[in-house]
């Protein structure tokens, strides 16, 4: 499975439930002009909406996901502050 994902096929769902395999396959997608592998920038995303938005998790995700990536934490804190303000 792990295989076909670097091949950049479509892959069963049961490759989650890999987690090892899963989390290297992550791991070793990089950009090479930054520190963070994919696996470090989900886990990172995750975290801070769940922490502090449990409640609306899904739709926070796209957005701050954007803003942790452009590593521009005054528009990811003006985002979440003008949302939970609405």
């Amino acid at each position: 499975m792990v295989e076909a994902a670097i091949r950049k096929e479509f892959v069963p769902s049961q490759l989650i439930k890999e987690h090892d395999k899963l989390k290297t396959l992550l791991v070793n997608q990089k950009n090479y002009d930054k520190l963070k592998n994919l696996y470090d920038h989900i886990i990172e995303v995750l975290d801070f909406v769940v922490v502090n938005y449990p409640a609306d998790a899904l739709r926070k995700f796209e957005e701050v996901s954007y803003l942790v990536k452009l590593n521009d934490s005054n528009r990811l804190h003006k985002f979440l502050s003008t949302e939970v303000q609405r």
